[in-house]
């Protein structure tokens, strides 16, 4: 019997450098990013990529496969003019990207997505 495993991933940092990744290769995958989630930038300057397309959760809450980069950045620049209005209150995360890690946030997005 032939079991298949398709990782799903929330958040997550990018995994390796292309070598790796192309290691990887023809392996599916689903990897979901929160908007603004920091940790999906990390690390940074060391040759670390991701592993596949995003499903990219905007800041509508709605989920798209591998959108344009500019697309994004413009989607986390009125994520982060949201989060200053409505959100940036004593006693909150101070940051719409460590906020957006909060994996009760891909939940939501997803569920919503599935309705």
């Amino acid at each position: 019997m032939l079991l298949l495993f398709i990782p799903y991933t929330f958040g997550s940092p990018r995994v390796g450098d292309a070598d790796f990744v192309a290691t990887l290769q023809g392996v599916g995958n689903h990897r979901f990013v929160d908007c603004k989630d920091v940790v999906t930038h990390l690390p940074k300057g060391v040759g670390y990529v991701h592993l596949g397309k995003p499903y990219y959760i905007d800041v509508s809450r709605k989920v798209t496969f591998d959108p344009s980069h500019f697309f994004m950045l413009e989607d986390g620049l009125h994520a982060d003019l949201e989060y200053l209005e409505k959100y940036l209150r004593p006693g909150n995360v101070p940051a719409r990207g460590l906020a957006d890690h909060a994996p009760i946030n891909y939940v939501w997005a997803l569920a919503a997505d599935r309705s």
